[in-house]
């Protein structure tokens, strides 16, 4: 089996590759929480997202915080439609009155094409309002050294099934700071594309996630929805800051969908 590896602070990136399966990690998030009055909306998100050829297994939890870090709610939806296909967002979602990752989302469902054609659009919609708000931020240095760690500052996953296939689609938008003015670039990854056959994406801290794959050496060949529901499980045990509330799961095969919170988040 040959291993690559490149790591620093804020990501890891690792291929395992043999005859029997190739094994992508391909992108590292860490999970957010902010202070600043002018994000009305903190979803500190702990995720696990993991594709398979037979399956795509997700688990979130679902707290929402306020500016101070007072909980505002237990019971948020943070898996949702996008039209046949669903989605997992980490990162900066929300700044008051400049961004809003979901509204575009929703906006993005309402043009015309393919899953393709929409979440292009999607990324077209996003440029603009994403960028003025990581503009905002630069008035807070704290703030803004704390959202410019991470490889990207926002991060789409999108799931589900095209054409008899499970698919994983991850989009990450990164900032380009070259101090006269923002830009953003996009990482586009896809599964099968990028993989042939195992991808997955975990939202957590490096140091947390390392210790769940020490202590769960080859998860992924494991129950992967008990694997999924500890890996956030043991977030909220930890309470880590913005991350609690129930467990919200989907299991995804190419027979049947299974969402513990589908009557919630329709």
């Amino acid at each position: 089996m040959n291993i690559i590896k490149r790591e620093s602070l804020h990501e890891k990136y690792l291929i395992y590759s043999s005859k029997i399966y190739l094994f992508f990690i391909f992108l590292l998030f860490t999970s957010y929480s902010y202070s600043q009055e002018s994000l009305n909306l903190e979803h500190g998100t702990a995720a696990f997202i993991i594709r398979t050829p037979k399956q795509i297994v997700v688990a979130v939890d679902s707290r929402a915080v306020d500016a101070n870090y007072n909980i505002t709610s237990d019971s948020v939806c943070k898996i949702g439609k996008f039209g046949t296909m669903y989605y997992v967002v980490n990162g900066l979602s929300s700044q008051s009155n400049v961004f809003n990752v979901f509204h575009l989302l929703q906006k993005a469902q309402e043009c015309k094409g393919s899953v393709y054609d929409k979440i292009n659009s999607f990324e077209q919609l996003v440029k603009a309002p994403l960028v003025k708000a990581l503009t905002n931020l630069k008035n807070d240095t704290a703030t803004f050294n704390e959202v410019t760690k991470s490889r990207s500052q926002l991060g789409v996953n999108f799931f589900g099934i095209r054409n008899d296939t499970l698919v994983l689609i991850n989009r990450g938008f990164k900032m380009i700071d070259d101090k006269d003015s923002i830009d953003l670039d996009i990482e586009r990854n896809e599964c099968p594309g990028n993989c042939d056959s195992i991808a997955y994406i975990l939202v957590g801290s490096n140091e947390f996630n390392n210790r769940f794959s020490l202590r769960y050496p080859r998860f992924w060949e494991r129950n992967l929805v008990e694997m999924a529901k500890t890996y956030v499980q043991m977030q909220i045990d930890e309470k880590v800051p913005a991350v609690g509330g129930e467990i919200q799961t989907i299991q995804i095969t190419l027979n049947s969908t299974n969402w513990s919170a589908k009557n919630n988040c329709k």
